[in-house]
């Protein structure tokens, strides 16, 4: 497997375009919202925690409130709210339920005793599972791991949360390999982020950033990589009597795109585009070069099916 010291670069530069990039300023905002609501959930764990709220109000307010003032923290979603929702609406004995789940959100002191709090709750709901008070589909035991870390997480800010986006970036390094058992997952996914932390000198909460910048850069590279592979073969050059390069019906695509003051990858989206949507909209002042770029892409693109495109382009 892949260690943390082989892939030291490849992070320095992630956190470095993590911090350049408009994702950053989101970020930061959203710290900032979490520190000014931190103390309002504390203090709804305090009351769940001394039977001062009961599971049924618990669970209102902690879905209206993920929703809004306490949206920052992401736990408004199927592993979040709608967990503890499904524990409420199924189950019917709700003073065990407030029982295993107080004793699953005190806060670990270790990954290893973090696993066995996640064990513990998978445990009790297999067995209501077993005793027929409730589906698999409707407990869902899995969705635990990122219930309970979310809940560790409000109570100190250096426990690592299960994020998909984590998990996946861990995974595609080779630094982690995913095992179907939660409670282990979540232990090797702990070591995994708080080595990482170290390593790189981040907060816990730096270090969940950089993971959404990954996945936002993950997802957006195949995006641009599935738009180019359904983008049709541009018209090849022709070769003429004297052994040059003759333009086709669409022109010599290297020597007409680089004509162009853009980088590649800018002029194949362009490409895609034109080509799915049928017409592309150029902004700029007077002067920019719009025509001149429409011009160009035109000659590449010309055909009669392509030319109404061309057209609308450049008018």
């Amino acid at each position: 497997m892949t260690t943390i010291e082989d892939l030291l670069p490849t992070w320095r530069d992630r956190v470095e375009d993590w911090r350049a990039s408009a994702l950053f300023e989101g970020w930061r905002a959203n710290t900032d919202n979490r520190t000014q609501t931190r103390d309002a959930l504390l203090d709804w764990l305090d009351r769940l925690r001394t039977g001062r709220t009961n599971l049924e109000d618990a669970r209102i307010e902690f879905d209206l409130r993920t929703r809004t003032e306490w949206s920052s923290w992401g736990m408004k979603g199927a592993s979040g709210a709608m967990f503890l929702n499904m524990l409420g609406k199924h189950l019917s004995d709700h003073e065990e339920v407030v029982e295993r789940l107080v004793a699953a959100i005190a806060l670990p002191e270790s990954g290893e005793q973090a696993g066995d709090r996640i064990r513990g709750l998978c445990t009790f709901l297999e067995a209501r599972i077993a005793a027929g008070d409730a589906s698999r589909a409707q407990v869902q035991p899995r969705r635990a791991a990122f219930f309970l870390s979310s809940l560790w997480n409000v109570q100190d800010a250096e426990r690592p949360v299960y994020w998909r986006s984590a998990l996946a970036a861990f995974v595609a390094d080779g630094l982690l390999q995913r095992v179907d058992d939660r409670a282990d997952d979540y232990v090797s996914f702990h070591n995994v982020y708080r080595a990482l932390c170290d390593a790189l000198g981040l907060t816990a909460r730096e270090l969940e950033g950089v993971c959404w910048w990954w996945e936002d850069h993950a997802r957006k590279k195949k995006e641009l990589e599935r738009e180019k592979k359904t983008a049709p073969a541009l018209p090849p050059v022709i070769a003429d009597h004297s052994g040059n390069a003759a333009d086709g019906p669409g022109g010599d695509r290297e020597r007409t795109l680089g004509e162009l003051f853009l980088d590649a990858d800018t002029i194949e989206q362009m490409i895609s585009l034109l080509t799915r949507k049928r017409n592309l909209i150029l902004q700029g002042p007077p002067g920019t070069g719009k025509t001149f770029v429409a011009s160009r892409l035109a000659k590449v693109l010309a055909n009669p099916e392509r030319q109404g495109s061309a057209a609308q382009l450049a008018g």
